[in-house]
């Protein structure tokens, strides 16, 4: 074989073998997810909440589709503690021989929440929860409902002149199967 005719054979072999950016990428999918927040002690709507959402397990948060089209790393809840996330996932596992693969799938996704004068929030989804339908639609998640705890925690619990006092005595004695405690050891905590 001549040098140009190797050549040549080279290039069409590599030509072949190279993805080609003609081929078509992967497809995003599209998931929304309805996300109610309340007042922990109260049940009332709790407004002008921040919500991120993590995809399994990434360090980062997702961009957040709003009404307009608009992406959004946060986005707020309305005056009735209420919001609608909208994102993208990418299906893209890595590139292969021919093209890319696109087998990646939402397993994990977190959602944060935090407001002003509350303890900040967060509820996982998982498994079968976060399958989707087909591409062309927008995978509805199902939306928990977040409850925050205030700051102030006596606002759950407010102080009574007529608050109950437990007095009493627990013994506690192991029977030796922790391991590392003797058998019989025993502790006693006297309260009043």
């Amino acid at each position: 074989m001549t040098s140009n005719a190797l050549r040549r054979a080279l290039l069409a072999t590599l030509f072949i073998l190279t993805p080609s950016a003609a081929l078509p990428k992967c497809p995003f999918e599209t998931y929304e997810v309805q996300i109610q927040v309340r007042n922990y002690c109260t049940r009332a709507p709790v407004p002008g909440a921040h919500v991120l959402l993590f995809e399994n397990g990434e360090r980062y948060a997702v961009d957040l589709r709003t009404q307009d089209g608009q992406a959004e790393e946060t986005i707020v809840t309305d005056a009735v503690g209420s919001v609608s996330a909208r994102f993208w996932f990418s299906t893209s596992s890595g590139s292969g021989f021919f093209g890319d693969r696109c087998n990646r799938q939402l397993k994990q996704l977190d959602i944060v929440v935090a407001a002003d004068g509350y303890r900040a929030e967060r509820r996982t989804l998982r498994g079968s929860k976060l399958r989707g339908p087909a591409r062309d639609s927008a995978v509805q998640l199902p939306g928990p409902t977040v409850e925050l705890r205030p700051l102030d925690d006596s606002a759950c619990c407010p102080p009574t002149d007529s608050a109950p006092v437990a007095t009493g005595r627990l013994t506690l004695r192991c029977s030796g199967q922790i391991p590392g405690v003797r058998p019989g050891f025993a502790a006693e905590l006297k309260f009043r």
